[in-house]
């Protein structure tokens, strides 16, 4: 899986130069750089993004000796599935060391156009099981993107394992592609086949600034959210220069940039969102990704 180094201002790096790993999408990335250049002008930051089952699969192999100064977002499921408990720190943060201020949500961005087309109005996650769909959708694959685990974990948990997988096969049936991060399925509504795309809100309002005539469904059901964990690794020589980035992470002028981008700020309730169960997804995240295996392979026969 490919990661990308984010190309975005950063400060000089006469008082230090640090690095970090992110699943969050390039753009979204970009701003948090150029926020950070202007409050650390003598501090070079590099991050690398790549997708939230890479970036898993990275720090498990770098456990013992991570190769960077910090962690900028990643998905609390994944998080949760290694554990770092005492090596990592970030001020506020909870008792395994993680900082968890944002949280991302599903969403649908949609294509009105194609939509008249198929007859199909759609509210909620039963409806992208209509059939009308056969072909229209785009779906982050579980199995590499946490918008698409999210979606996942967000029907199951939400309508119980029956009804879940009846929903679940019923989208899988109708999706066209099941790429590989949030961004693709957003992309690629409003390119002429797919009519809707599942992502999370960020992606989504990312995908209308580029072409307004599109859509913006959360869905009337329930719409999923996840934590977002930050944190800087112990064995950093950059300790106080991570603790300020950190702090940055937390403070109200990034809380401004993150309203930007449609982020949940958490500890702020809202009857709308329903928050997964992060340790129980974790816990049947293998008989999930098993189960969905089962249904794609069905659905190429």
């Amino acid at each position: 899986m490919s990661t990308t180094l984010i190309n975005a201002p950063t400060g000089d790096g006469s008082r230090a130069r640090i690095k970090a790993y992110s699943s969050f999408e390039p753009y979204e990335l970009a701003d948090y750089l150029a926020c950070l250049a202007r409050s650390m002008p003598d501090v070079a930051i590099e991050i690398e993004r790549m997708p939230t089952v890479a970036l898993t699969e990275r720090l498990a192999r770098e456990k013992d000796h991570p190769q960077v100064d910090l962690v900028l977002g990643w998905a609390d499921t994944a998080a949760r599935s290694l554990d770092f408990t005492g090596q990592v720190f970030a001020p506020g943060a909870d008792a395994d060391g993680w900082l968890r201020v944002t949280g991302f949500s599903t969403a649908f961005v949609t294509d009105p156009a194609l939509l008249v087309q198929t007859g199909v109005r759609v509210e909620s996650w039963a409806d992208l099981t209509q059939s009308a769909l056969y072909g229209r959708i785009a779906f982050p694959n579980p199995a590499i993107s946490g918008a698409g685990f999210l979606a996942l974990a967000t029907v199951l948990q939400r309508f119980g394992e029956d009804d879940g997988w009846q929903i679940i096969e019923g989208i899988y049936r109708n999706a066209r592609v099941t790429p590989n991060s949030a961004w693709e399925p957003a992309r690629l509504t409003g390119e002429g086949e797919i009519a809707v795309g599942v992502t999370v809100k960020i992606a989504a309002t990312n995908r209308q600034r580029e072409l307004p005539r599109l859509g913006i469904v959360q869905p009337s059901d329930v719409i999923g959210i996840e934590s977002e964990v930050y944190g800087g690794f112990r064995h950093t020589r950059h300790n106080p220069i991570v603790r300020e980035v950190l702090e940055w992470i937390a403070s109200d002028e990034a809380k401004t940039v993150y309203a930007g981008y449609n982020k949940i700020l958490l500890g702020q309730p809202d009857s709308r969102l329903f928050t997964i169960d992060a340790q129980q997804a974790v816990a049947s995240r293998e008989r999930w990704l098993a189960r969905l295996d089962s249904i794609a392979k069905r659905k190429n026969q």
